[in-house]
């Protein structure tokens, strides 16, 4: 039975006791009913207390929660900055390498040796001997019709699929 029943019980007890004339017993339910009364206050004081600090409680969960988010946001952060930082580093390497590609094949061009032909037989013959099997070395081929193309074709497949939605998304919100 809850205190606000024993209250309610208490009452109807009082009428009854007052109605018959029992004054000195309505005087005891009267102080019953008045202490039932303070505690039925203070068990709501009581139960608003608790009510309160569960949902503090729930909060700082809540905020520990965000706390971790907060740090995994941080690490996934420091992640995207040294992988963004190793991109530089690679698209310089690439400024670099693509200035040196020209005066690179320049000198590879006017480098391809020239083999001296000789109108007297012995000298042919002695210059021959000379090149020690080298008369016409076999280079390996450089392929650079498949090789260059292929270069160009990874970073503007990497530049428009990747880079530019996470440029979309980056410069919004972050």
């Amino acid at each position: 039975m809850t205190i606000t029943d024993q209250i309610a019980n208490l009452r109807t007890i009082w009428r009854d006791l007052a109605a018959a004339g029992k004054h000195a017993d309505a005087v005891q339910v009267e102080n019953e009913i008045s202490a039932l009364e303070r505690a039925e206050a203070r068990h709501a004081i009581q139960h608003e207390a608790e009510a309160v600090e569960r949902a503090r409680a729930r909060a700082v969960s809540a905020a520990e929660s965000t706390l971790a988010e907060i740090e995994r946001h941080r690490a996934a952060r420091a992640e995207l900055e040294a992988v963004v930082a190793e991109l530089e580093a690679a698209a310089k390497g690439i400024e670099d390498a693509m200035a040196r590609l020209v005066p690179a094949w320049n000198q590879c061009l006017s480098t391809w040796p020239r083999w001296e032909a000789f109108k007297d037989s012995a000298q042919q013959e002695a210059y021959d001997e000379a090149l020690e099997g080298n008369r016409h070395p076999r280079f390996e081929p450089l392929r650079l019709r498949l090789r260059l193309p292929l270069v160009l074709d990874i970073l503007r497949e990497r530049g428009n699929r990747g880079l530019m939605g996470i440029l979309t998304i980056a410069d919004g919100r972050f």
